[in-house]
């Protein structure tokens, strides 16, 4: 079982950082389906389940994954199901590979971030094994 150090959040909050991970986040193919702001939730939790690591915080304490549902869309889930909203934020961040965020990333925006950074890393190499070779 190998050890992965939570990325700080001054790296985490730059708009770079944030286009690079929407960037590799394109980059990972699901069976024989690219991954989507409808299925990017899901492709976390497999990782985060299927991976075989321990999290160390910045400091080196343990880090614990949270509850990814939580994380995405904590508030009035139901609600904002109803209202068409879910996956907003999932959206937005996908954009990020075309266009990069124009500021820092905020306070809910870092703790997503820091979710998509973990599982890239936790993910490996495997994430981009069932890529289609062009």
């Amino acid at each position: 079982m190998s050890t992965i150090q939570v990325t700080p959040d001054e790296i985490l909050r730059t708009p770079q950082h944030a286009q690079l991970l929407a960037i590799t986040t394109w980059c990972i193919c699901v069976g024989t389906k690219y991954i989507s702001r409808r299925t990017l939730i899901d492709v976390l939790a497999d990782i985060f389940r299927d991976a075989d690591h321990d999290y160390i915080d910045a400091d080196g304490g343990p880090y614990t994954i949270p509850d990814l549902d939580t994380v995405f869309e904590p508030e009035a889930f139901e609600d904002r199901l109803d209202q068409q909203h879910y996956f907003e934020w999932s959206g937005r961040f996908m954009k990020w590979a075309i266009e990069p965020p124009k500021r820092n990333a905020n306070a809910s925006s870092i703790e997503k971030l820091r979710m998509i950074d973990l599982a890239m890393r936790a993910g490996g190499p495997a994430l981009w094994r069932n890529l289609k070779k062009r």
